[in-house]
């Protein structure tokens, strides 16, 4: 009797906590901002027989590359200068014999221009300051968990209009979400640009061009940087 009695128990127990009717479904959206900055690495590398030569002249390029930064007002939070890193440069000689042919030395300088459409006219400033490489071109925004939760909410709104199209076709209706799951996607940054018809007079005038054909830029034109975010979200049966 005491067995029949504790199974009973367990079948109301266990009908109190199982799943209601729910309708599952996968909310999707994307968003998009442009751009706040485009942020480059510029190096600058110097190879002379002795260190402090080499260090001399890697100093030398980076102060012409910060005076050329003035013109285009970056900010001090907008700059990051790297440490100067030295290099020997050998060679092997018969016998596998090591012989010093230099030092090389180098110093990264990571930039945000925040006026995209001066882009161009930033790459050029920096090779004339004696920049020997620029990598990593990529653009970004300051706040990206903004984007993120942007994504959400819309995906969110996706999903509840998707059950309720479902649950109209049933004939029932779809209640207070049961359970939410989320899928973030990675934020898609392309990096893109054009050729302009012609460059803008104004801004060819500051870099000291005499003519379109002295100096004639490419524009450089950023898509919007997107973020993709999914939902999965099971809805209360009604009616």
């Amino acid at each position: 009797m005491r067995h029949i009695t504790l199974l009973g128990l367990w079948l109301v127990s266990s009908l109190a906590v199982a799943d209601p009717s729910v309708i599952r479904v996968k909310g999707e959206a994307t968003t998009e901002v442009p751009p706040d900055f485009v942020q480059v690495d510029a190096i600058v590398y110097a190879e002379f027989p002795t260190v402090a030569e080499a260090k001399q002249a890697v100093d030398k390029n980076a102060r012409e590359v910060i005076k050329a930064l003035k013109r285009f007002k970056i900010e001090q939070q907008d700059l990051a200068f790297s440490g100067i890193a030295v290099q020997r440069r050998v060679e092997y000689e018969r016998g596998n014999n090591e012989k010093t042919v230099g030092i090389a030395a180098n110093r990264t300088m990571t930039i945000k221009l925040r006026e995209l459409a001066r882009y161009e006219l930033l790459m050029e400033a920096l090779t004339r300051a004696g920049v020997t490489e620029i990598r990593s071109p990529r653009t970004g925004v300051d706040d990206p968990i903004i984007l993120k939760t942007r994504a959400l909410k819309a995906a969110t709104q996706n999903a509840r209009k998707k059950a309720e199209e479902i649950a109209a076709g049933l004939g029932v209706q779809a209640g207070a979400p049961y359970e939410i799951g989320e899928e973030q996607l990675p934020s898609q940054i392309p990096f893109q640009q054009r050729m302009a018809g012609r460059a803008d007079a104004e801004m060819m005038r500051s870099f000291g061009a005499a003519s379109v054909k002295d100096f004639e830029p490419l524009f450089f034109v950023p898509e919007n940087i997107t973020v993709s975010a999914t939902v999965w979200v099971s809805f209360k049966i009604e009616g």
